[in-house]
């Protein structure tokens, strides 16, 4: 037997993996402003979620938890964090400033996280503000991705650049 007719009969299993291999690296081709997105809107759904639990709690109950914990002007931040989970989260759905709204969260989830959940819960119990402040990070430095009002506005800016730029042109004095 020929050595070389071993590798002849492997040559369509060789080949159908190669396939595989083909179709998963389209998989890896995928634009990765998909996965912002999807980030995006799912931090959208937590906040709404839980912006919402605060608003039909109360705010004076929210507001309590804040003076607990010794936040500052508890009334006041109980009212703006509501209003930041609720308006926020709409805004992250729809993927409309994306990037104000990650450093808004990011401050919001280093209080949550370092300075209310870990000192008083522990690590186990700030896991969700600790992935909320990963998401912030990720809006902040990446922006709101694909399928966003954001992404619209850019695309829309970005084509109508030229023609402003050209309408701007200073052209010499015609003497």
């Amino acid at each position: 037997m020929n050595p070389f007719e071993r590798f002849t009969e492997l040559a369509p299993i060789s080949g159908a993996l190669c396939e595989r291999r083909q179709d998963v690296n389209r998989l890896l081709n995928l634009d990765s402003s998909w996965g912002i997105a999807v980030v995006r809107m799912i931090m959208g759904f937590v906040l709404i979620i839980t912006g919402y639990e605060k608003l039909i709690s109360g705010i004076q109950k929210v507001s309590a938890g804040m003076l607990r914990n010794q936040i500052p002007f508890p009334t006041a931040m109980a009212a703006y964090i509501t209003g930041l989970e609720l308006v926020g989260g709409f805004l992250l759905l729809i993927g409309l400033g994306g990037r104000w709204l990650g450093l808004l969260y990011i401050a919001e989830f280093l209080v949550v996280t370092f300075y209310v959940q870990v000192p008083t819960r522990g690590w186990m119990d700030a896991r969700l503000p600790i992935m909320l402040l990963a998401g912030a990070l990720m809006l902040f430095l990446s922006g709101s991705g694909k399928a966003s009002v954001d992404g619209a506005l850019c695309g829309t800016f970005e084509r109508n650049l030229p023609a402003r730029a050209a309408s701007r042109s200073i052209s010499p004095p015609v003497e």
